[in-house]
């Protein structure tokens, strides 16, 4: 992987990267993919294309968002179960977002905060 691509990593992940060559547990259904590439996405370029997309997206309302990916995509395992990703396809991606913007939208909108944490669905 290029020093770039470690980079871009790390950013979309929220400064969370899973070191290189890394491995974890993934369903026996789905190919062997990178140590830095969540569970669901074929390779580095697939992740890195729905990723930006999605924060680039969310960025024309809240310039300062960020975001990183967390749970099971990137642990590879329920925390909760203990089943493998995707396994019966009803897995879904836990996409963390912070910024001063996205965050008073959000106390604006009457989400509940816990903490400094917004925490919606809890």
């Amino acid at each position: 992987m290029s020093q770039g691509e470690s980079h871009a990593t790390e950013k979309l992940r929220g400064g969370r990267p899973t070191a290189a060559g890394g491995s974890r547990s993934t369903s026996s259904s789905s190919p062997q993919r990178p140590g830095n590439v969540p569970s669901g996405f074929r390779d580095f370029q697939h992740f890195r294309e729905f990723a930006t997309g999605f924060r680039d997206r969310m960025r024309e309302l809240y310039p300062d968002l960020d975001m990183g990916f967390q749970g099971s995509s990137v642990t590879g395992r329920s925390a909760e179960t203990g089943t493998p990703f995707d396994e019966g396809r009803v897995s879904d991606y836990d996409i963390a977002i912070t910024g001063d913007s996205v965050n008073e939208a959000a106390r604006a909108g009457g989400v509940p905060f816990r903490g400094t944490a917004c925490r919606p669905g809890h």
